[in-house]
């Protein structure tokens, strides 16, 4: 692994833009396609989508305006965010906006809405009795997706929203300590960022675009209903220093330098002015492109190892996703030199570089839609390398249970970039300790779950491919932030990377040996590397979290979760745990010489995620066919475990028995998917 060639690729990959849809994410794929075509990649292809897209032109910029009483402009945001490094100095780079946000005019007295989240928008109706029918709200980003900002304000009855970067959570160090100086953002930088709340395609959903789809028409299409727009601190600090109403309480102050107030509107001398938001984003169709490079395995051509990463950026992308570009070019490489020199794996390697990830996942979940029957039959594992960091303490690491031993397996194998006699492992484990209920440390690294975040999202919840997604991350008891700072603006450039984060590419060729090995280990091991009973121990703490949650309010209404003898939930949970380590006890003794043994007990380790999925999706949510991990409905960024019963008990009315009925009919739809995984398990001739 070759920390010169990561930077190489990094620089030369972050030396223009590559907007999903535009002729720069076009020209990357064609330089990476080109790459591989060099390596030696025993077959490369591409397969191109026909999208609906969202974009804003440099010419005619959205903007917001702070009006007096007579209509006059007093302040208008910027419509750009200035050069402050040479390699930032480019003429296409897309303006700020949200991608998909309706576009017009809103205009309203601006209320504060803290994060924007469901709690925030009850506590400023309930709590402080404000009216936001036909406000304009202002959230500021972090803690949840802005898509779920955009929506709650809608629900609530905004007329937009406008979502800033608060200091607080993007400043830090302060004010004066900004980029180009330090990795903080400064006053004028801006978050971009779709606000699409679903995944794939907006006018196929559950279908791939291709020539031949139905596209709904634009009107059915659900898009968010409000304008949305995002703007840098400089620009709310001017929109929210004077205004008035009710003082925002101490959890909802930020780090701008006055007091922040809820409103709704201005103190008394400005009680008539007003915001006015004037959005030009506008759908567009265009044409997006995945890029695949196979290494064909010897053994097990039809059994797919994926290891992706997308390869659009809302600007020049030096960490989301340029780094994991960069570094998976380098896997590749690597992994075909060792092909030359006599191995090659098992199974067969598929390196995958997604399009237009950033609007809605779609590059992936268009492929997901489009091969729906040969995954669920043939890809063994999706290892997603969304990008190689987001900073430079720790790995941190997403994954299903039946992959944590190997993800923990593979990290104990990789010295740390900080401290070569210390593994990954060690390193993840000071970071990221596990504890069990008692609060006991269990000696092994926390894995957080898979939400919609990246491109494992159609894998994992369309059809129940095993997932994982692992980068060097910041340290959480340094800084409490919601993402890296630059996170998707015009400052995220190849500068801010070597400057401040991986000078030597150390961290990137540590990332580069994990992943060129966790591709290896689930190619090449005669027995795939999944640990069934890992998962059905975690399967058990996750009811007795429900029970903790729910379990009062779901006995009251006739589902017991407290009685072990009449909880039928927890009885399939032991059931699997059963199977799980009856299983691993007989793979401990198969004959290894017997090629079709093995295969069968792996073709079985393969079916159990898939188990954990219904053709007929969650209640609410029927897109998403896992039952046991889902995004959270208010939260796209983060996982939910029983996700089915999480959304109805979210939206139940008490005593409403035809509501109760729908929570019991998901009840029993959960306990027989894990009944199914049970039965995957069993020896063939005791399938009863």
């Amino acid at each position: 692994m070759d920390a010169e060639r990561i930077r190489e690729n990094l620089r030369k990959w972050t030396s223009y833009p590559h907007l999903g849809g535009s002729p720069g994410e076009e020209r990357l794929g064609n330089e990476l396609r080109d790459a591989w075509i060099e390596q030696g990649l025993d077959y490369v292809t591409s397969q191109q989508y026909e999208v609906l897209l969202s974009t804003v032109d440099k010419e005619d910029p959205s903007l917001v305006f702070l009006l007096n009483g007579n209509d006059e402009v007093q302040f208008t945001s910027q419509a750009e965010e200035p050069v402050k490094t040479p390699d930032q100095n480019q003429t296409d780079i897309v303006p700020p906006f949200n991608a998909y946000s309706a576009s017009g005019q809103a205009t309203g007295q601006l209320v504060y809405v803290n994060y924007g989240r469901v709690e925030d928008f009850d506590q400023l109706v309930y709590n402080f009795s404000v009216d936001l029918t036909g406000t304009v709200a202002i959230a500021r980003y972090g803690k949840i997706f802005r898509g779920d900002k955009a929506s709650n304000a809608a629900d609530y009855g905004c007329s937009g929203i406008i979502i800033y970067t608060d200091p607080e959570d993007y400043s830090v160090d302060g004010e004066d300590n900004v980029y180009p100086d330090s990795w903080w953002l400064p006053g004028e930088g801006v978050q971009r960022g779709t606000v699409f709340k679903y995944d794939g395609d907006p006018l196929t959903q559950g279908y791939p675009a291709t020539d031949s789809a139905y596209r709904v028409p634009l009107e059915e299409a659900q898009l968010p209903t409000i304008p949305v727009h995002p703007i840098g601190y400089n620009d709310a600090l001017q929109l929210m220093r004077d205004m008035g109403g009710v003082k925002a309480p101490e959890d909802w102050q930020g780090g701008m330098n006055f007091t922040y107030y809820v409103g709704p509107g201005f103190v008394e001398e400005k009680v008539d002015w007003k915001v006015r938001m004037n959005i030009t984003t506008h759908n567009v169709m265009a044409n997006t492109t995945n890029v695949f490079g196979y290494i064909t395995g010897a053994v097990e051509p039809d059994r797919y190892v994926l290891l992706g990463n997308h390869r659009d950026a809302w600007v020049f992308g030096a960490l989301d996703p340029t780094s994991g570009t960069a570094v998976m070019a380098e896997v590749s490489r690597v992994l075909m030199k060792i092909v030359q020199e006599g191995w090659r794996p098992r199974r067969t390697i598929v390196f995958c570089s997604w399009g237009a990830e950033e609007y809605a996942l779609i590059g992936s979940v268009e492929y997901v839609e489009q091969f729906t029957k040969p995954l669920g039959e043939r890809a063994v594992v999706n290892l997603n390398l969304d990008m190689a960091f987001e900073g430079n303490a720790s790995l941190r690491g997403l994954g299903v249970p039946i992959l944590y031993d190997a993800m923990y397996d593979v990290a104990r194998k990789v010295p740390s970039a900080n401290d070569p006699s210390k593994s990954l492992f060690e390193e993840w484990l000071v970071h990221f300790p596990s504890y069990d209920r008692e609060e006991q440390p269990t000696g092994l690294p926390s894995v957080g779950q898979l939400g919609a975040g990246s491109d494992y999202a159609g894998f994992i919840t369309m059809v129940g491919i095993p997932a994982l997604d692992v980068r060097y991350t910041y340290s959480r008891s340094k800084w409490s932030i919601s993402g890296y700072p630059l996170y998707h603006s015009a400052y995220e450039t190849f500068h801010l990377v070597e400057s401040y984060i991986d000078s030597n590419f150390e961290y990137s060729k540590a990332v580069g040996i994990y992943w060129a090995e966790m591709t290896r280990y689930m190619a090449d091991s005669l027995v795939l590397p999944f640990n069934c009973s890992r998962y059905a121990e975690t399967l058990g703490e996750y009811v007795l979290d429900l029970e903790d949650g729910y379990g009062k309010m779901m006995s009251d209404n006739g589902i017991d979760l407290v009685s072990f003898l009449s909880d039928q939930l927890k009885r399939a949970v032991a059931g699997f745990q059963g199977a799980s380590d009856d299983f691993h006890d007989r793979l401990d003794d198969i004959n290894t010489n017997n090629p079709i043994l093995v295969r069968a007990y792996n073709d079985q380790l393969m079916q159990v995620e898939r188990a954990f999925t219904d053709p007929n999706g969650l209640p609410l949510r029927p897109a998403y066919k896992h039952l046991i991990y889902a995004p959270s409905t208010h939260d796209a960024y983060a996982g939910a475990t029983f996700p089915g019963l999480v959304d109805l008990m979210f939206e139940i009315e008490d005593g409403n028995e035809e509501d109760w009925n729908e929570v019991k009919h998901h009840y029993a739809a959960l306990i027989f998917v894990i009944e199914s995984a049970t039965l995957v398990l069993c020896p063939p001739t005791l399938m009863h």
